[in-house]
């Protein structure tokens, strides 16, 4: 769910990029191309240097998808 912030709509996911990077395990470069391609958005708070993105479009910007498994027991 998001809440909107002077007009703008944010998600409240937010996390620093660097995390998220790390919690999916891909660079920092990665995330940073997926802004610049227009698929995931940042967001900065007055005063701090922090680059945030939103867990959830990370996770649709990387196209992770669930894979069965080859082996059924």
């Amino acid at each position: 769910m998001a809440h909107s912030d002077a007009g703008v709509n944010v998600p409240r996911d937010l996390t620093p990029i660097a995390e998220a990077a790390a919690k999916f395990g891909v660079s920092r470069r990665t995330l940073e191309r997926l802004v610049q391609q227009g698929q995931l958005r940042r967001f900065r708070r007055p005063g701090d240097r922090r680059t945030f993105v939103s867990l959830d479009e990370v996770n649709r910007g990387l196209g992770f998808r669930e894979v069965p498994s080859k082996y059924e027991p």
